[in-house]
């Protein structure tokens, strides 16, 4: 999940820029750059291209990257690496919508204490209105609501390749997504899946139920219970 150093180098791309120059530039070291960059890469915020001996780093041309850099252009001194922490992006993705706290603390499983932060600093900076006791995105961000829809899209996606190369996305909200596998359409299959979790390793298997009821979590490492998705064990 992008970070504070992460955005911080977001901030820094106007142009295409030597992970030496933008260790000076921060007062990073060289690991740790390059460790941030090559995690943006999978990320699909930047892209990075070699030039003799210098590797530079430019920002990426997906939909989430763009959405940002034309919400950093519109307010460049707001302070996005604050903005979009990982508690925040999960509140956003739900936003389109209006929701009360408790549903938001429900449906992303976030302490309410957590909820309750990220919501009062985003309605600070306007990107969250509070109407009728409902939390819901302001419309006038419009580069913002793009920006959180698309990253969740591009991850959703590729989260997706690693479960199943010939998946289909059935229902995607936030870091949670359920699937079909197209090698298995009908329904009551038994089906096992591995999938990278957070650098762990999940295996979900599923006896007599529909596969389109799995929703699968890779921010928690499990399948999901919910009034139309099934207790699954593992």
């Amino acid at each position: 999940m992008p970070g504070t150093t992460a955005f911080a180098i977001f901030k820094e791309l106007k142009q295409p820029v030597s992970i030496s120059d933008l260790g000076v530039t921060l007062g990073l070291d060289h690991s740790t750059i390059s460790l941030v960059v090559s995690s943006f890469v999978e990320e699909g915020f930047v892209q990075k291209q070699r030039d003799g001996k210098k590797v530079f780093v430019k920002r990426a041309n997906t939909l989430h990257a763009r959405s940002l850099e034309e919400f950093l252009k519109e307010y460049p001194r707001l302070p996005i690496e604050e903005m979009f922490s990982y508690s925040s992006l999960e509140i956003l993705s739900l936003l389109t919508y209006p929701h009360t706290l408790t549903d938001i603390v429900a449906m992303t499983g976030l302490n309410r204490h957590t909820v309750s932060t990220a919501i009062l600093k985003l309605s600070r900076y306007g990107i969250v209105l509070k109407e009728k006791r409902r939390f819901v995105l302001n419309k006038r961000h419009r580069n913002a609501a793009d920006f959180v829809s698309y990253y969740w899209r591009y991850i959703a996606n590729q989260r997706l390749l690693n479960i199943a190369e010939d998946g289909i996305i059935l229902f995607a909200a936030g870091s949670r997504i359920s699937f079909q596998d197209t090698d298995w359409p009908g329904t009551y299959q038994r089906i096992t899946y591995s999938a990278n979790c957070n650098n762990r390793v999940l295996t979900i298997r599923s006896w007599n139920y529909d596969i389109n009821q799995i929703l699968f979590s890779h921010k928690t490492g499990a399948v999901c219970r919910g009034p139309h998705y099934p207790h699954h064990t593992y």
